[in-house]
């Protein structure tokens, strides 16, 4: 093998581990995109695919010549798509089933004169085949009969509501069974324009609230402090405007909103006062629709997805079109996500620039307005079993939903909705022992905790007599060993504690303890040592074990040592560190290693209670976690109040400069976490640089 082959191979594997180690991956590639759904933990994770590309429609395939700027789609509900070929003024329809030209309609107006159009953006058509088209450029909503000819116009209404300087633009139109329409205009914060049948001004529908994000607080704070000439240039508080909507078999309308600096509750099923009908989990939940998965990018800044466009088929599934990354998302009636399919390529499947979604049945149908061409979707055997699996599910049919769910799981063991269908299944035949594997896999902490709150119940019920037999052992003996304990009690002048006893002592007498430390200098550096080692260990223990009813969305599987150690060891460690500074600038008496000792014996409460409790709380059901909680944080402070007297003690402080020293001790701890981040940051550029630099030496040898 020559030298430049024993390179190339060397560089090869160097590139392919690095990239494998540091870029992971995010889905399947089974089609020409990768397939991907979110874990109950929001992590993107791989699964079979549920749509592929099947048949890709072009003007030139239907010999109508190039489709010129595709804007919008449109199913008629019998047998035909409708597109709107904004660019070429004309609407073409489409045969549903075969894909093949069934006609073209060159809308004229009432003169016969053929109309061309500025901007036509929004596209519906009634089952009386009047075609509605919304035309942002002429500032007009254009009502044509089935054969193209115009015959009404819906125009900026005259209203008080409206200010005198509102810019009519619709971009979007539809209308509901008893001829209501609703029309989207450009730039609009009130909410949808609402017109009668007749065509006459009713309102708005459906006007959004500010949404209100951590930036426009600030800037709000920002705003009382300042003189209004400074901070004139601050962000206006306005609700967030409709960039697209449907309208569902019982006129229910969903919209989509044109949200930049907000990634949640971009799609509602609105009523008339504006609130949502769309549950997740349970009322008030909010729920990201598109990737939840967000990075900032230094020349765009944050990158989330930006949703343009909704479509309800009749089941009650709901399909979406993020057209910042060009991906479609298809989510159940109760908002759980199913598929992600479609991205930015040239391949057949993905999209320059999506602009449009319909569905027909399962059929998806994707305009795209800059390759001018529709791509059609068609759900795979894996995408159909959980769509009848979520139907099923959603009725609350479980035990029908059962051998989906299983079938399912042979595709992607860890699917969230088939573990949760078989949880439910299980939950309801009674096994609710079996039903609690299920339930732990998709994170359904209310199901798991009332399928646990059964299980508990019939161990209780079996194990009675032992559990009572076992309570009076148990007082019998803490009676006994109160006495012996009272007859060899002493007082704490004449008494004599060993070096292994003294952290204990501490622990139960923090003030005294500390004291007596500082005073008979009777604290060892090595318990101190094992103490923060235990601490350490306890943390992995607590981290691991933890009942998953109170572990705040943290899996065993993501435990990682390192950060472990750095978030235990390291940040005590660096404590310590700082509070020795801080005490030398103030002139305090504590030396290095009295501070670490002492420090040390103050995480005695967190080694030796949090072991127990965590165990406990594997025996708790969810509305139990009160308690659960209210023990950890009593600990957290009882170790809290300790690390403050040992800094007071060691130091000889009093309590007000206690006070400051720890506050300035904090501050170093911050500072040092930043520098660590910024190395840490750094770090990761640096491989990444070696990881590009690998695969650019690749591509020339």
């Amino acid at each position: 093998m020559t030298a430049k082959k024993i390179i190339r191979l060397v560089c090869c594997i160097t590139a392919a581990l690095m990239t494998a180690f540091f870029c992971g991956t995010t889905g399947l590639a089974e089609g020409p995109y990768n397939n991907y759904t979110y874990d109950p933990y929001n992590k993107s994770v791989p699964t079979s695919a549920g749509y592929l590309p099947h048949t890709l429609i072009t003007g030139e395939a239907l010999g109508i010549g190039d489709f010129n700027n595709p804007s919008d789609i449109y199913y008629d509900n019998e047998k035909f798509i409708y597109l709107l070929d904004s660019g070429n003024s004309r609407i073409v329809v489409i045969d549903a089933l075969n894909y093949s030209l069934a006609r073209v309609i060159e809308p004229v107006d009432r003169g016969g004169e053929k109309i061309a159009f500025a901007e036509a953006t929004g596209l519906f058509v009634r089952k009386n085949g009047e075609i509605y088209v919304a035309d942002k450029g002429a500032g007009t909503v254009y009502i044509f009969d089935n054969g193209g000819k115009l015959f009404d116009n819906i125009n900026k209404p005259e209203s008080d509501l409206l200010s005198s300087d509102f810019a009519y633009k619709p971009s979007k139109v539809a209308v509901d069974s008893n001829g209501i329409v609703y029309v989207i205009s450009f730039g609009c914060y009130s909410g949808a324009l609402q017109f009668d049948a007749e065509h006459n001004f009713l309102g708005f529908y459906g006007s959004e609230s500010v949404t209100m994000t951590a930036k426009l607080v600030l800037e709000k704070m920002w705003a009382k402090i300042v003189p209004k000439s400074m901070s004139s240039n601050q962000a206006r508080a306005v609700p967030v405007n409709y960039n697209n909507f449907d309208i569902d078999a019982d006129d229910m309308i969903y919209t989509t909103k044109n949200d930049v600096d907000s990634n949640v509750n971009q799609v509602r099923k609105l009523n008339y006062y504006g609130n949502s009908l769309l549950v997740y989990k349970s009322a008030g939940t909010s729920r990201t629709y598109g990737d939840s998965e967000t990075y900032y990018d230094n020349k765009n800044g944050l990158i989330q997805s930006v949703i343009s466009d909704v479509d309800v088929d009749p089941d009650g599934f709901f399909t979406i079109l993020d057209t910042r990354r060009n991906r479609l998302f298809q989510f159940d009636k109760d908002s759980n996500m199913l598929f992600a399919f479609g991205g930015t390529s040239s391949q057949f499947g993905c999209f320059s620039e999506a602009a449009a979604i319909e569905t027909v049945g399962e059929t998806v149908f994707a305009v795209d307005s800059k390759n001018c061409s529709v791509t059609v979707f068609t759900p795979t055997e894996f995408g159909r079993l959980v769509r009848k699996a979520s139907l099923l599910l959603s009725d609350g049919k479980y035990s029908q939903c059962k051998e989906l769910c299983t079938e399912i799981l042979r595709y992607d063991s860890k699917y969230t909705l088939a573990n949760v269908g078989l949880g439910k299944a299980y939950q309801a035949e009674g096994n609710y022992r079996q039903s609690l594997k299920y339930f732990k896999n998709s994170n359904d902490t209310l199901s798991y905790s009332n399928s646990f709150y059964e299980y508990r119940s019939e161990l209780l019920k079996n194990a009675f007599v032992y559990i009572a037999a076992g309570i009076v052992i148990l007082i019998v003996a803490a009676a006994v060993l109160k006495r012996v304990r009272a007859k060899k009690a002493v007082s704490d002048y004449y008494l004599d504690i060993s070096v292994r006893r003294y952290p204990f002592y501490v622990m139960k007498h923090p003030f005294k303890g500390q004291y007596s430390l500082r005073e008979s200098r009777r604290g060892s550096l090595a318990a101190a040592n094992i103490i923060v080692a235990l601490f350490f260990a306890v943390n992995i223990f607590v981290r691991q074990n933890t009942s998953f009813l109170f572990s705040k969305s943290t899996r065993a599987s993501d435990f990682n040592i390192f950060y472990t150690f750095i978030g235990t060891v390291g940040v005590f460690a660096v404590t310590v560190l700082c509070n020795w500074a801080v005490g030398t600038l103030m002139d305090g008496e504590g030396k290095l290693k009295n501070i670490w000792i002492s420090c040390a014996y103050s995480l005695m409460p967190y080694v030796v209670f949090m072991i127990p409790l965590t165990v406990i709380s594997n025996a708790l059901v969810y509305d139990e976690g009160t308690f659960y909680f209210v023990a950890v944080y009593g600990i957290y402070v009882w170790v809290a109040i300790g690390l403050i007297n040992a800094i007071r003690e060691v130091q000889q402080f009093t309590l007000g400069k206690t006070v400051f020293a720890v506050l300035i001790t904090l501050l170093g701890v911050i500072i040092v976490a930043a520098l660590y981040a910024m190395a840490y940051s750094m770090l990761s550029q640096l491989i990444s640089f070696i990881v590009t630099l690998f695969n650019e030496i690749l591509m020339r040898i």
